[in-house]
């Protein structure tokens, strides 16, 4: 996403500043692992696997930028692992025999050479296996590309991440809004139900023709399929970021989804859950 500016602005950039050093140097309100760590979510990365890509993540307490601040689209998941190394044969157990050669006398006027037979002996190949092992796959995982970020500490409580969201409040608890500005479902998006209705880069093993619209088609028995459900929630008729047909605003018949598009930057605001019934038209997904 371009046209703005992540993280804090110095309010004052004199020498008097809380944030100079002196001589135009400033001390940085947000570090690098604040970046890093959307980025890393944009390439796939599980939140349960962030700390081993950015160990010095624990060392700030500030707040962090998450995919949907940085990107407006979620690349697919990285390719599998390059080659492992190609194996070397066993060491030999006997000592190799002597190799030995017979011949046979070739009959009158034959054009053939006389034949050799050589008894291979057991000793050891002294190079690598001349077959590698495959290379990766040309095309993505089927991985999930929908996590919950457990970075949400509700109310500045961090005993009120993604997983104080599930349980028989889900509803409640996943339109609240938080100090940040941010809504609970921005978040905890698997939890909440938020995930991406359709990735447009899926395609199962790959082949172009078989992607979200390829599972629409058969559902009852392509939604089976590796990462359909995952990448093609919409198709298998899962819940996903996507308006709510028969939500109405305040039980009034006529404040549809629909209506709320009407105008809504000054409609959504009037109810969090808005936000939550309503996340395309509110510009949530």
């Amino acid at each position: 996403k371009g046209g703005q500016i992540l993280g804090e602005y110095p309010d004052n950039l004199t020498d008097e500043g809380p944030l100079t050093l002196g001589r135009g140097r400033m001390i940085p309100s947000t570090p690098w692992d604040a970046v890093f760590k959307g980025i890393a979510g944009w390439l796939g990365v599980p939140n349960d696997k962030i700390d081993d890509v950015l160990p010095n993540l624990g060392n700030f307490n500030s707040f962090f930028f998450t995919v949907d601040d940085m990107f407006g689209d979620v690349l697919p998941q990285p390719p599998t692992q390059a080659p492992t190394p190609s194996p070397k044969t066993p060491a030999p157990t006997d000592s190799p025999t002597k190799a030995t050669v017979s011949t046979t006398t070739p009959t009158k006027n034959t054009d053939e050479p006389t034949k050799a037979t050589l008894k291979p002996t057991k000793a050891p190949t002294t190079q690598d296996n001349p077959t590698p092992t495959p290379l990766p796959t040309p095309f993505p995982s089927v991985a999930s590309i929908c996590f919950d970020d457990n970075s949400l500490a509700f109310g500045g409580d961090t005993a009120k991440n993604c997983a104080w969201v599930e349980g028989n409040k889900v509803l409640q608890r996943c339109q609240k809004l938080n100090l940040d500005g941010k809504f609970v479902f921005e978040y905890c998006k698997k939890t909440c139900g938020m995930c991406s209705c359709k990735n447009e880069n899926w395609m199962f093993k790959g082949e172009p023709t078989k992607n979200c619209d390829w599972v629409a088609k058969k559902v009852s028995v392509r939604c089976d399929r590796p990462g359909a459900e995952d990448h093609c929630k919409d198709a298998c008729g899962l819940p996903c970021c996507k308006d709510d047909p028969d939500y109405r605003m305040g039980d009034n018949p006529i404040r549809s989804c629909d209506w709320l598009g009407a105008n809504p930057d000054k409609r959504c605001p009037k109810k969090n859950l808005n936000y939550y019934k309503c996340p395309a038209t509110c510009g949530k997904c």
